[in-house]
C-alpha cells in the first residue's frame, strides 16, 4: 500500500505489522527413521493395527492416526530435535572461536568429532 506522493517525485511506502497465522505445522517425515529397522517395524505394527482397527477407514484417516503415533514416538523417543540441533551448534561455534594456540589440538578435534556425531 502506498501513501500519496504529494509534491515528491516518490511514493511513500506504508507497511502494516500485523502477526499471520499459517495455522498448524506442516508434518515432516524424517529420513533418519527408516535407517533403524527396528523404527520401520514399529511404523509397520501401528499401520497395520490402523487397518486391523476398522477395515472400513479410508487412507486420510489411517494416515492421521500414524501421524499422531509418529509424533508422539519421535517425541519420546529423540526428544526435541530442533533444540539439540541448536545446542549442538551453539557448541560447534564456541570450539570454531577457540584459540588454537591456547588449547590442545588434539582434544579440540575429538570434541569436535563427538558433537558431530551426536
Amino acid at each position: 500500500m502506498s501513501l500519496p506522493r504529494g509534491l515528491s517525485d516518490h511514493r511513500p511506502l506504508f507497511f502494516v505489522n500485523h502477526v499471520v497465522d499459517g495455522g498448524p505445522r506442516p508434518f515432516r517425515f524424517i529420513n533418519a527413521w527408516l535407517i533403524d529397522k527396528q523404527n520401520v517395524n514399529i511404523m509397520a505394527t501401528k499401520w497395520q493395527k490402523l487397518k486391523d482397527a476398522n477395515d472400513n477407514t479410508d487412507l486420510l484417516q489411517r494416515l492421521r492416526g500414524l501421524k499422531c503415533f509418529l509424533k508422539d514416538w519421535n517425541a519420546k523417543t529423540f526428544g526435541n530435535v530442533d533444540f539439540h540441533i541448536q545446542e549442538v551448534s551453539k557448541k560447534t561455534e564456541e570450539l570454531d572461536g577457540v584459540d588454537p594456540a591456547s588449547v590442545d589440538l588434539q582434544r579440540l578435534l575429538v570434541q569436535k568429532r563427538e558433537l558431530q556425531e551426536d
